[in-house]
């Protein structure tokens, strides 16, 4: 039999550890912004010393009421079409250990400008899902991808995109050539051929930009919440494809 004051030790502790692991999962869920499940908290919890299953932790933050942000995975419809102007370099091969693929694109964000719309050019390295530069802009043109370039400290890489108009023109064309770098581009109709900025895009919006209504947002207001997002991804942000590290540890180590 065990004894009483032994049982209520027991007890006290069971209550501590309970009351630690609660607050632990609601300082990680807070300083993600709402945007971390039950899965990346459990692996930065295990990381800490604090063992917990992700089915378990799914029930506790059920009981807390803890309900993270859920990115709707769309349905990619792709078009098949070999009739690209430039040749897929990259042909989707997204070995780990290749270190010279930087893929871009530019994504449209509701706000209230003139167009109804900013626009971000982002590039990001294959390899370690880091973003390496970025502009956002009140106009989608070839500045905004010459600019996002500017910002690109690289040199003898492939340079991966679709076939957009900017990526297409003599002025890209001419200071890709000028930073010793390839061009390659996807096919036409088949997104999933820029499947790391295309991944990026998503989780942008859906874990955090959708939940702001940056339509009534300017440019200077939403430039601070890409910023803060993008610092945040590239620092903070875990994913499973990079073992549950950071760009920024993958793009080191």
């Amino acid at each position: 039999m065990i004894h009483r004051t032994t049982f209520y030790l027991t007890k006290k502790e069971r209550i501590y550890k309970f009351d630690y692991l609660k607050s632990k999962v609601f300082e990680i869920f807070n300083t993600s912004k709402g945007i971390y499940g039950s899965r990346k908290i459990a692996v930065i919890l295990f990381e800490s010393g604090v063992k917990i299953s992700d089915r378990t932790l799914r029930n506790y933050m059920v009981r807390w009421k803890i309900i993270s942000l859920t990115r709707k995975k769309k349905r990619k419809i792709e078009i098949k079409n070999i009739n690209a102007r430039y040749n897929d370099l990259v042909k989707r091969n997204y070995n780990p250990n290749i270190d010279n693929i930087i893929a871009t694109d530019v994504s449209y964000i509701p706000a209230n400008a003139a167009q109804n719309h900013v626009y971000l050019s982002v590039a990001i390295s294959h390899k370690t899902k880091k973003i390496e530069s970025w502009k956002l802009s009140e106009h989608n043109d070839i500045k905004l991808v010459i600019d996002t370039l500017n910002k690109l400290d690289r040199k003898n890489f492939i340079l991966h995109s679709d076939h957009g108009f900017q990526y297409s023109s003599y002025n890209v064309m001419e200071k890709v050539k000028n930073m010793n770098a390839k061009i390659s581009m996807s096919r036409i109709g088949n997104s999933l051929d820029n499947r790391e900025v295309e991944y990026f895009f998503g989780c942008l919006k859906g874990e955090y930009l959708n939940k702001i209504n940056t339509q009534r947002m300017k440019i200077k207001e939403i430039y601070q919440h890409i910023k803060w997002y993008i610092s945040w991804y590239n620092n903070e942000r875990i994913q499973k494809v990079l073992n549950w590290k950071t760009p920024a540890f993958a793009s080191v180590n």
